[in-house]
C-alpha cells in the first residue's frame, strides 16, 4: 500500500478506524481484473493481488445488492454511485471527475 501522500493519509485513517470503507462486489471484481493485467501483474504478484482483494472484502462493508442508478456522466461509474446510495455513505473519497460531477453539478 502507498504509505505517503494523500493515499497514505486516507489508508492510515481507515486502518485507524476513522471511517468505514464501503465497497461492492462489482468494484472488487473490477479491482481483481485490473490486478490481472500484465503491466500490473508484473508489479504485484498474483498471490498478493488475490490476498489484497480477499482482505478488502473481509475488512469492508459490502453495499450489495445495488440499486439501479443512472446519473453519472460516465455510465461505467454508475455502480459506484449505486454503492454510495445503498451504503448510505456520508462521504465519498474519489479521484473520479464523473463521480464528483454527479454530486456537485
Amino acid at each position: 500500500m502507498v504509505q505517503s501522500g494523500t493515499q497514505g493519509t486516507i489508508y492510515r485513517a481507515w486502518t485507524d478506524g476513522a471511517f468505514t470503507f464501503l465497497t461492492c462486489q462489482k468494484q472488487l471484481d473490477e479491482l481483481r481484473n485490473t490486478l490481472r493485467k500484465p503491466a500490473v501483474a508484473e508489479r504485484i504478484r498474483p498471490h498478493r493481488a488475490g490476498r489484497l482483494v480477499n482482505e478488502l472484502k473481509a475488512l469492508t462493508v459490502m453495499a450489495d445488492p445495488l440499486p439501479i442508478v443512472k446519473r453519472s456522466p460516465d455510465p461505467d461509474d454508475d455502480f459506484l454511485l449505486a454503492a454510495i446510495e445503498a451504503g448510505k455513505a456520508d462521504y465519498r473519497i474519489t479521484w473520479s471527475q464523473a463521480i464528483r460531477a454527479a454530486f456537485c453539478p
